[in-house]
């Protein structure tokens, strides 16, 4: 699972962090381990989270209570969990796909999509979105994070009294205008003026 952290979140300790990406994955994944109750072995490449973890203790007061937050969301999956320690060397992958941007992440500005909502109402689902920057309460992501409603837009219904908000990417605009076609959605997509595309 990738994601990147919020200006909030930048200085908070690493150590934290660690903990809260396997709450983050337990919540992105989360709906595939419902029923399936028992043991759930994590590999994680901190070893104070290992720790944190197995040992269900630190002397951090903040690291405590992200523990408590983990621990209550594999409550409600009702999973117990046993972490081990993943070298970085074993990770490289993982690692390089962790750390890539991504260029079509673009937002727009509050105060303009603010006005464009007062144009064409109030939008129901944020089709191409991550947990820091989507604009609608449901929203769609490329990859499983925290809070989405669903992995990848095209896979989904458009229509049916949607009001879709939509700034894709810009290398799938010929895919999504034909989507709202096929699906009679209604969206406020935001595109380029690009004089030299079709």
């Amino acid at each position: 699972m990738a994601g990147s952290c919020t200006a909030a979140q930048r200085d908070v300790h690493i150590n934290f962090k660690e903990v809260s990406a396997v709450r983050f994955c337990l919540l992105a994944f989360g709906s595939q381990l419902l029923g399936k109750e028992g043991l759930l072995r994590l590999r994680v490449d901190s070893r104070v989270a290992m720790h944190v973890i197995k040992g269900i203790s630190s002397r951090s007061l903040a690291l405590m209570a992200e523990f408590r937050s983990l621990h209550a969301v594999a409550v409600l999956y009702r999973v117990t969990l046993l972490a081990s320690w993943l070298p970085s060397g074993a990770k490289v992958w993982a690692d390089a796909l962790s750390r890539r941007s991504d260029p079509g992440d673009w937002r727009l500005s509050t105060p303009v999509f603010r006005v464009l909502v007062q144009r064409y109402g109030v939008h129901t689902v944020d089709r191409f979105a991550t947990p820091n920057n989507t604009k609608c309460a449901r929203f769609n992501t490329l990859r499983h994070a925290p809070g989405v409603e669903a992995v990848d837009a095209f896979s989904v219904l458009w229509g049916g009294g949607e009001n879709n908000w939509i700034y894709p990417p810009f290398n799938q605009v010929e895919r999504v205008l034909a989507k709202v076609r096929k699906d009679k959605a209604t969206a406020t997509v935001i595109l380029p003026v690009w004089v030299a595309q079709h």
